[in-house]
């Protein structure tokens, strides 16, 4: 019985930690439109790590054209700077580590510029 009482402490916990990564998520608006990750249906799921030391991110960022190379680019210009956004929010509410997955691949995004240490 305590066992299980420490369990739900912990699940709070939790849950409380993704509450506050989807308050700040919904802070990071996506740059031409008055959208956030959020309401713009970009961010699919959260996922804490057990140790809640690593927030992950999953995002689906699909919505270029596959056919349009300059469109691609300018979509993902705008996706690295929306990234940084989010991951400076949510390093600022207090996550450790942050990792942003595509929802389509399951891959880590890497979108930091050359040189600058990577969130995975």
């Amino acid at each position: 019985m305590h066992n299980k009482r420490i369990s739900i402490v912990g699940y709070e916990e939790h849950i409380k930690l993704l509450k506050r990564a989807e308050a700040e998520l919904m802070k990071v608006i996506i740059p031409g439109y008055d959208y956030d990750l959020v309401t713009s249906g970009a961010l699919k799921r959260l996922r804490l790590s057990y140790d809640k030391t690593t927030l992950y991110v999953v995002i689906d960022y699909s919505g270029s054209d596959p056919g349009c190379n300059f469109c691609r680019f300018i979509n993902w210009q705008v996706w690295k700077k929306i990234l940084e956004d989010a991951e400076t929010r949510l390093k600022t509410a207090g996550f450790d580590r942050v990792v942003f997955i595509d929802w389509s691949t399951n891959a880590v995004i890497e979108y930091h510029k050359e040189g600058q240490p990577s969130s995975a």
